[in-house]
């Protein structure tokens, strides 16, 4: 029959009261750790142009920690005049660009109840068409023939006017 003595008990109960320790210190240094690099999202932009002064805010994000404070990890690539970031960015070898606001008329829209079918030419024969919200469609004062750009992200696109 074997006994246990009270010596080894109580060592058995320090050791069992160690490990959690240990676990849970473990585990409160895994919660207090900072996030790691690789878990920002990996997302590429490209300007429409050499770097400039209306870039600056793009730039300043990248240098500040903007970016990696919304989770974001963002390879920037300047344009130019050999870059065609429409090509760039239907390749999908862009998530979000900039494109010449030179050239880009706001082509059609066709009013619903609640929104809006905006349709822009990108460039002879290409066209953007997205839905917006009416009240977005006024705040912006869009109108067919005026010009206008597009922001693209995968399914999203927001559009803008220069004032």
């Amino acid at each position: 029959m074997n006994k246990v003595s009270p010596a080894n008990n109580s060592l058995s109960g320090v050791r069992a009261l160690t490990r959690t320790a240990g676990a849970l210190l473990l585990g409160a240094i895994t919660l207090a750790a900072p996030i790691s690099a690789s878990a920002l999202e990996k997302v590429s932009f490209r300007t429409n142009w050499f770097p400039q002064a209306e870039h600056g805010g793009w730039y300043q994000a990248a240098t500040d920690g903007t970016y990696e404070k919304y989770g974001l990890e963002v390879d920037q690539q300047p344009g130019g005049p050999q870059v065609n970031n429409l090509q760039l960015l239907l390749a999908g070898r862009a998530d979000f660009v900039v494109l010449h606001s030179s050239g880009q008329i706001l082509k059609a829209i066709e009013e619903g109840s609640v929104n809006n079918e905006v349709t822009i030419e990108l460039a002879p024969g290409v066209e953007l068409t997205s839905v917006v919200t009416k009240a977005s469609c006024e705040r912006l004062g869009l109108k067919v023939g005026d010009s206008a750009y597009a922001l693209i992200k995968a399914s999203s696109v927001m559009l803008g006017v220069d004032e």
